[in-house]
């Protein structure tokens, strides 16, 4: 090899060097954080889903929502609970710390989507709905308790 070749083979190994870090930086920024992140969405639209349900049935208790506005209400968040249960169970994980936020997050979400499912049944089958009004407050405590440990962690 030539003197002219040395400075090319300097920077095509410093190239290779700062190709490798990068890599090495994304793969450590896929971690906890990442996870936390692609998982904050869907807490999120559970919250409110659980809120709407919340306020469809304060609403209709005082009079101020019929029957089927509520039910209208309730079918149009467990359609969307149930999207957030998917999109939760399809996030992939490449650690056991990661594992760990997703099935946390996964069991606020499901207890959202139980809740949720349950205020739709009573409203459509004219049941009395005490019952799913206290699980959509457990679901609502629930889900909050995760999103703020999510949040926490960015």
């Amino acid at each position: 090899m030539s003197r002219t070749d040395a400075p090319a083979r300097v920077h095509l190994r410093r190239s290779r060097l700062v190709a490798f870090v990068g890599l090495l930086a994304a793969l450590l920024a896929g971690c906890s954080g990442s996870a936390a992140q692609d998982l904050t969405t869907p807490l999120q639209q559970a919250r409110a889903a659980v809120a709407s349900d919340q306020l469809g049935f304060s609403l209709l208790a005082q009079g101020k929502q019929t029957s089927a506005a509520a039910q209208v209400l309730t079918k149009d968040m467990a359609d969307q609970l149930s999207k957030t249960i998917s999109s939760v169970a399809q996030v992939q994980v490449s650690s056991a710390t990661d594992a760990g936020i997703r099935d946390e997050t996964l069991a606020a979400v499901n207890e959202a989507g139980r809740a949720g499912f349950h205020a739709r049944d009573c409203l459509a089958a004219s049941l009395p709905c005490g019952t799913a009004v206290a699980e959509l407050n457990q679901a609502a405590s629930h889900v909050q308790s995760v999103l703020g440990r999510l949040e926490q962690m960015q």
